[in-house]
């Protein structure tokens, strides 16, 4: 019995001691960068990922900048610009630019790559300011017309003057080609001409407000701006006014050209420059409408 109590005793001490050591702790370690974290899941079944796009339950995707990407890969940007899985990006204003560059404005207007405006109604007006109606008729930039049977209506004007001999002289277009040896590109009243030194040189000795305009065949805003420019042209009524087109730095330009876009300090493509009194009046690379023509011009006119 002695012994028995003696193991007992033995027993207990054994376990005090073992109740007095330390629990080892396991070592915990943070997880592998190799690793990231899982999406976050939200209830309404959106997932955040790590760099904060947002997926939607539908696929939808919403960057951070606020893109978004839509299932069928349609882009929406931020400012509300829309880009279709086949490039065509559709502006906030309804304006569509296709991806060959043609852009269809929100009354239905077509601007080609080119140039080319095309109305609603079939109206076609060429970047050289020649117009062609549904019927076939085409309208030069002088006022000629071309009838579809091939008859041809030049322009006429009522108003005539004589020369000192009595006879009438020319007026209207007639009259103002006459005065000019280069290629008048628009305008019945203010011409705007096919740049060359000997008219422009003319016109600077003169009491006119000349305005240049410089172009590139190669330039996008410039194929855009001259339908504009010879528009305004064939709508001004003054005969205070003379026009030059200028090419720049493309493969029509001459010598006299870059010595004249040197002399004006002309560093960019569709620039204009008026000059008055021999004075340049007006400096712009902006990109101008007929109506920002017209403006321009008369109130160049009226300093």
């Amino acid at each position: 019995m002695r012994k028995f109590f003696l193991l007992l005793l033995a027993l207990a001490l054994m376990g005090a001691a073992c109740a007095r050591q330390p629990v080892a702790q396991l070592p915990t370690s943070a997880p592998s960068a190799a690793f990231p974290a899982a999406p976050t899941q939200t209830p309404a079944g959106e997932k955040t990922l790590p760099d904060g796009t947002v997926v939607k339950a539908d696929g939808t995707m919403v960057k951070p900048d606020g893109t978004m990407v839509k299932p069928d890969g349609t882009i929406v940007k931020p400012d509300g610009t829309m880009i279709k899985p086949d490039g065509t990006m559709v502006k906030p204003d309804g304006t569509m630019v296709k991806p060959d560059g043609t852009m269809v404005k929100p009354d239905g207007t077509m601007v080609k790559p080119d140039g080319t405006i095309v109305k609603l109604d079939g109206t076609m007006i060429k970047p050289d300011g020649t117009m062609v109606k549904p019927d076939g008729t085409m309208i030069k930039p002088d006022g000629t017309m071309v009838k579809p049977d091939g008859t041809m209506v030049k322009p006429t004007s009522t108003n005539t003057e004589k020369k000192a001999d009595g006879a009438l002289a020319p007026s209207g277009v007639e009259g103002m080609m006459a005065k000019y040896t280069g290629t008048v590109l628009a305008g019945k009243s203010a011409p705007l001409i096919a740049y060359n030194k000997a008219d422009y040189e003319a016109a600077i000795k003169s009491d006119k407000l000349v305005a240049l305009y410089f172009t590139a065949n190669w330039c996008p805003i410039c194929k855009v701006e001259i339908p504009n420019l010879y528009a305004a042209f064939n709508e001004l009524t003054t005969d205070k006014v003379v026009g030059f087109r200028v090419d720049y730095n493309d493969s029509d330009t001459d010598a006299d050209e870059k010595d004249l876009a040197r002399q004006l300090n002309v560093v960019y493509q569709h620039t204009k420059v008026f000059l008055k009194n021999g004075k340049q009046v007006l400096k712009s690379p902006e990109s101008w409408s007929k109506e920002r023509n017209l403006s321009e011009i008369n109130k160049a006119l009226a300093q």
